[in-house]
């Protein structure tokens, strides 16, 4: 092979993920597989490592990369494995240290000067990444100058010098299809809960940004101002993937795939076209549900719906300007149920306003309203968010010292690295345990998902199920207090 322009590197989940990696998936990394695609249209050669499939060590990918001998090496990084990445790349730059190292991603787009001045990284790229990239690799190549390039973050004699911001690719349509063939395929797969087949699956993006508002969430790349991309557009990446590689299920991974729910139908119904046996999930919001539009998705191949929940307590949901009622969750879980959709909640704990009361109210309500799934997260204020504002003004975060391992949310093996409401940080995770316990292991619950299971006709859910369950022991069991365990 000849030599790469640039090497593009996801990195794996930290070991303080080890117990939430027992039932995480591996998808696709899309946002480096959309620059692989961008450079490639411009003629540079990428390669692409998903070192959440291969797992190497700092050491071995160090000699990896040095074998490759690539122009630049590109990171890929949300704050969860921002310390992978950091690993990574000095143990790369030890090897070849004129190199150039850069950073993107929701960690890098939140704090590109942090990120820059970081001695592993020579450049933090911040919003989105395909034109930056080719800008700047194209810079490096030629021995340009890089202060010309927007968007980006990097060293020089006087400190850390960030350039203008970039302003966001209007036509996403444009945008070339994720580079597909430099990934490992048929490597990928759902979380335990949203394996909907037996087949190969894929993952796709159809719109950039969201509209909302809520305060916990780190929408750093996208932005606010919502660009979706045609129906047409959309199903043409559809008809790659079932042709070259057969898949069997979909992932949706909009922020809020109903946004348009007219737009939202037609794309299930064109993806039903092309695959009538294709099975898919999506995220979406419990104030868009409706009769009309659960049964156009189950008709069409949709089997399970993502809802950012979050509370029970409206006061705690209009502090984070969630702008939903649980009211209106319990009429999307109802409907979910009536229309034969599996119903994921994601909620969290530690919100603003927290109190014992709250929590308590917020589990009993799930556990009435008995949705298919509830994932208890527990509140970790993300760079980029209005919330991870609040703490560094308030001096609970200082980014410059912040040990981002415990930044994980759901079955960390960690205490969270702070607290925003009446619950300290210990008993912000026995509740979540007692959540998780409450919730999962009620008879009639355990009964119901066996029965369903068993109804599937697929052994394999059963054993997955009884791995999520084994998992949440595993947690239970974990002693936050003592040494934290290693992968």
């Amino acid at each position: 092979m000849s030599r790469p322009d640039i090497l593009l590197v996801a990195p794996e989940l930290p070991a303080s993920s080890w117990l939430n990696a027992s039932v995480a998936g591996i998808t696709p990394p899309l946002g480096i597989a959309y620059i692989a695609a961008y450079l490639r249209r411009a003629g540079f050669a990428p390669v692409i490592l998903d070192n959440c499939v291969r797992l190497m060590s700092p050491e071995a990918f160090a000699r990896y990369a040095a074998g490759l001998d690539p122009v630049a090496v590109g990171f890929t990084s949300s704050t969860t494995n921002i310390s992978t990445a950091r690993a990574l790349a000095s143990a790369f730059k030890k090897l070849k240290p004129s190199t150039p190292v850069l950073l993107g991603g929701h960690h890098a787009s939140a704090l590109a000067a942090d990120c820059a001045a970081m001695p592993e990284f020579d450049f933090a790229v911040f919003g989105e990444g395909e034109q930056t990239c080719a800008e700047l690799l194209s810079a490096i190549k030629s021995g340009g100058p890089v202060g010309a390039v927007n968007g980006i973050a990097y060293k020089d004699g006087a400190g850390v010098r960030l350039t203008s911001p970039r302003a966001p690719i209007a036509d996403i349509d444009s945008i070339p299809f994720p580079a597909y063939d430099l990934l490992p395929m048929e490597s990928y797969h759902p979380s335990l809960s949203r394996r909907l087949s037996s087949g190969n699956m894929g993952a796709i993006i159809t719109s950039r940004g969201c509209p909302c508002r809520c305060a916990f969430c780190a929408n750093a790349v996208f932005g606010s101002a919502l660009r979706q991309r045609s129906v047409e557009n959309v199903l043409e990446e559809v008809r790659l993937l079932v042709r070259d590689y057969d898949i069997r299920e979909l992932i949706i991974w909009d922020d809020t795939f109903t946004v348009d729910t007219a737009r939202a139908v037609a794309i299930a119904e064109g993806m039903h076209a092309i695959r009538p046996d294709l099975l898919w999930s999506c995220y979406t919001r419990v104030d868009h549900a409706s009769d009309k539009l659960y049964e156009a998705f189950y008709r069409c191949g949709c089997r399970e719906l993502l809802f950012g929940a979050e509370s029970a307590d409206d006061a705690i949901l209009e502090g984070i300007h969630k702008d939903i009622r649980a009211a209106q969750t319990a009429n999307a879980v109802e409907l979910c149920r009536k229309h034969g959709l599996s119903s994921f909640c994601s909620l969290i704990i530690g919100l603003p306003g927290e109190t014992p009361q709250t929590a308590q109210k917020t589990v009993d309500f799930f556990i009435g309203k008995d949705p298919d799934y509830a994932a208890f997260c527990v509140l970790v204020p993300l760079p980029g968010s209005a919330l991870f504002r609040r703490a560094v003004a308030d001096g609970l975060i200082d980014p410059a010292t912040a040990s981002w391992n415990d930044y994980v949310k759901l079955f960390s093996s960690r205490l969270p690295p702070l607290s925003m409401c009446a619950l300290s940080r210990e008993e912000l995770v026995e509740t979540q345990k007692s959540a998780f316990r409450r919730f999962f292991f009620r008879p009639s619950y355990i009964w119901g998902r066996f029965v369903k299971c068993l109804s599937w006709r697929t052994p394999g859910k059963v054993f997955r199920y009884l791995r999520g369950l084994a998992t949440i022991l595993r947690h239970q069991a974990h002693n936050f207090a003592g040494d934290m365990r290693r992968r």
